[in-house]
This record gives C-alpha cells, structure tokens and sequence, in this order.
C-alpha cells in the first residue's frame, strides 16, 4: 500500500478547505509551470497531466509538454484543456534541449519538471513553492518518489565522482543517499520530479544540451550548488515514478545515452586523468552487466523480453564503450 507518513492531519485540512472552498489564496498562486518532456510513454502521460491538473485551481499557471517525436498515441490522445500548452517536436531533441524549449516559453515563477511516467500521489504543491519562496538560499526541491506499488524510492543522491564508481564497480554500492530528512539540503534529489526557481535557472542558465538524454539533472544540481544554492528534500509531496517506460522503446540506444552523458558530466567536471580511468573501470562493470542479465535471462521466464533487451544493450555498448 502507498506510504501515508506525511498525509498529516495539517494536509489532510489544506485538502478539505480546497474541496470546500475556503482555502486563501497565497502570494505563489497561480504561479507555477509544470514541464514535462514525452517520448513513447503511453496512457501514463495522460495520467500524469491529470494528476498535475488536480492541483491547477490552487497553483499552478500552466502545464507545458514537450513531444519529442513520438511513435505512439501519447501525445496525440492529450485532450485541449484551458492551461494546457502542447508542443510537438518533430525530430526527437533530447530531453535538455526539449526542456530548455519549454522554458522559453513558460510564464511562471517556479519551474516543476516532470517525468511523464509520474503521477502526483500526495500533497500539494503551493505548500512546496511557499517553502521555497522563504528567505534564503533556497533555490529548488526534490520529492519522495514512490514505485508502481506505493513502496518509497531512494529519491536522492551525492553528486557522483571517482569514489563512487570505484564503490559501484567493486563493491556494488551507489551513491544513494540512505538517511535523509525532512526539508534537508541535499546535493541531488531524482530529476524524475524537481521543483526550481526561474530566477536560479536566468542565473546559472538552463540545461547544458550536451547532455541529449541523462545527467542533465544532475549537471543542473551541481550547477546550483557550485552557484551557492541550496536544494532541499520536501517529502510532503509523494510522486509515483513508474520508471524505465521510455527506455524500453530502444533500450541500446538508450543505453549508449547514458554512458555517453556519464563520460561527458565527468569531461566536464574533472581532470583529463581521473576521465582515462573511467573507462577501464566501467568496462568492468558492463562484463559484470553480461555476465548477469546472460544468466538472468537463461533462468527467469520472467520480462524476458526486458533482460533480453539489457543483454542486448550491454553487449551493444560494449564495443562502443572506447568511443564515447
């Protein structure tokens, strides 16, 4: 069952006011644009519109969303709604240059990304935008994701470096962060759902392009902090993130993104000599994916298809690995 930790009774009174109508109007109404980038998501796009609708009344401007070319009805079966800004690409742009299209034309103060395969499960936001709008440093927050059956995700990580792949490589640890807190600052919540000032994003810029498909959110994250933000965990608000929908579409390709953006945040961020030592090490770590989803896929009839698909990616960037 869906965790109800933070549907507190102070929630569960803003929820009923809203309903009857004698909720006040803050300073942040009426004054966030929601973002979110489609490729191939299906039905859960049209969830996920819905579910950000709930919340239009209160707080939000618009919900702006970004087709990126898709090979299915996603995009094409979104009804016109008032608040509704539909965009279809018709080349897919990658998710940086998709998002920062998005942000050129949105009005809003506040800035939530989000993934298409999510849906607000819990809270509001105008609770969220009025914790952010405080005095201060404050410059974005991530939520607490939840997975398809309700059960809570690790929602935020440290910024990566060296230690951190070693750890992975040889000891199968990541870079989770496993003991977090209400309203902590963090140095990276899941990009699946980020609430961001405008104001942050006309400082530091908007999303670095290099990155076509991942890490842009974490290229972001650490843009912030260096900048003297900070960006804290708000898990009042609980998002379901049903996860890896898109991915599957062409799960090589997708794959061969997400290396290609690890080497490019590591180029941009470190020496040309820690850069050299990634290499070997995540050759390690695509032998070890071989050696799992061959063995996975040979014993569990189980997504089948899925392990097949990992396999064939894993072997795929395997002999693309020295090039990216």
């Amino acid at each position: 069952m869906r965790s109800r930790r933070f549907f507190n009774r102070e929630n569960l009174a803003a929820k009923e006011n809203l309903i009857t109508g004698k909720i006040v109007m803050s300073d942040y109404a009426k004054n966030v644009s929601v973002i979110i980038i489609n490729y191939n998501t299906g039905q859960l796009l049209r969830d996920c519109v819905d579910s950000v609708f709930e919340q239009m009344e209160i707080c939000l401007l618009e919900v702006i969303v970004v087709d990126n070319a898709s090979g299915d009805e996603s995009f094409l079966s979104l009804p016109e709604r008032p608040g509704l800004i539909k965009i279809k690409n018709k080349e897919n742009l990658g998710f940086a240059a998709a998002n920062n299209q998005a942000i050129t034309q949105s009005r809003g103060t506040y800035l939530f990304f989000l993934n298409p395969d999510t849906k607000i499960a819990n809270g509001q936001i105008l609770q969220a935008v009025e914790f952010l709008a405080e005095k201060g440093k404050r410059s974005a927050l991530g939520f607490q994701l939840l997975d398809s059956e309700g059960r809570r995700l690790f929602s935020c990580r440290r910024l990566p470096c060296l230690r951190d792949v070693w750890a992975k490589v040889f000891f199968n640890r990541d870079n989770r962060e496993r003991r977090i807190f209400p309203r902590q600052i963090v140095e990276q919540p899941m990009g699946a759902a980020l609430l961001v000032k405008k104001a942050v994003i006309d400082q530091i810029g908007a999303f670095d392009e290099r990155f076509f498909l991942y890490y842009e959110d974490v290229d972001l994250c650490r843009r912030i902090k260096d900048s003297g933000g900070e960006i804290y965990f708000y898990p009042e608000i609980e998002i379901i993130h049903h996860g890896c929908v898109s991915a599957f579409y062409d799960f090589p390709a997708t794959l061969e993104h997400n290396y290609r953006s690890f080497y490019q945040y590591f180029r941009k961020y470190y020496s040309g000599r820690i850069t050299l030592i990634l290499k070997p090490l995540m050759l390690l770590e695509i032998l070890k994916k071989i050696v799992f989803f061959s063995l996975v896929a040979s014993l569990s009839p189980r997504q089948r298809r899925q392990n097949s698909q990992r396999l064939k990616g894993y072997r795929t960037i395997l002999a693309k690995n020295i090039f990216l």
